[in-house]
């Protein structure tokens, strides 16, 4: 059953209950349609709900689409790495819904960390940084962690409804490229995942450009969708790949 989202009018709780008890099922994964800009908040508060009971949900955002999970759920990041058949020596990433919000999972906020999310968050940015004491370990790596705020309104709005962080990685099997298209994503996980939000193709296409920002100058680790031009005339020095 369709979903509908907040863009075509407000729907009434029971015909909202109704949409989630009885979504459309593709197989064992769930499938409900959300609009890309408005997202129908039945929708989101139902993935949070899966989430928070320990589930793994694909989800849409400005740059590919993702996995998310509970960060403080060791169970639920277990089952994201079998899924994904992903090296456990990869860490997942942390979606947070503001620059602000950083300070709570960053050690410390260098200036060119600062300038670096004051420009490109909401964005295709990844930064790696240390982790303070509040980051769930099983998201933390040699001291550090990764973290981004997506800008696309399905993957804020999930953030959100999650308490404000997801643990996240690209919906695809490990060693396939990051995928776009909802459709996509079925194909590969199917049946391991309970839930796609699905909201169209996922607009940006390019994964994120992870940077190393524990180190001094920083470093890029993954080229993506944000350039090194860019970042070098937003922060200064940067490593290249």
């Amino acid at each position: 059953m369709f979903i509908p989202s907040a863009a075509e009018g407000p729907i009434p709780a029971a015909q909202a209950e109704a949409c989630v008890k009885n979504p459309h099922r593709n197989g064992a994964t769930e499938v409900i349609h959300v609009d890309p800009v408005n997202p129908n908040p039945a929708a989101l508060s139902h993935a949070a709900d899966l989430i928070a009971a320990g589930k793994v949900v694909a989800f849409p955002t400005d740059t590919v689409y993702g996995l998310a999970c509970r960060p403080d759920d060791p169970k639920a990041i277990d089952a994201v790495y079998e899924i994904k058949g992903r090296p456990r020596r990869l860490p997942l990433v942390l979606f947070i819904p503001a620059a602000d919000d950083l300070a709570r999972y960053a050690a410390e906020i260098a200036p060119e960390l600062d300038r670096a999310t004051r420009r490109f968050w909401p964005g295709p940015l990844t930064a790696i940084v240390r982790a303070s004491e509040r980051v769930p370990w099983a998201v933390v790596a040699d001291g550090t962690v990764g973290i981004r705020v997506p800008r696309h309104p399905v993957a804020l709005g999930l953030v959100r409804a999650c308490a404000g962080v997801l643990a996240t990685t690209s919906a695809n099997l490990s060693g396939r490229g990051s995928i776009a298209d909802p459709a996509q994503v079925l194909e590969q996980l199917e049946g391991t995942i309970v839930l796609v939000l699905d909201a169209g193709r996922a607009p940006g296409g390019m994964e994120s450009t992870v940077v190393d920002f524990a180190r001094q100058p920083p470093a890029v680790l993954r080229a993506g969708a944000v350039s090194i031009e860019e970042l070098r005339a937003a922060i200064g020095a940067v490593e290249a790949p």
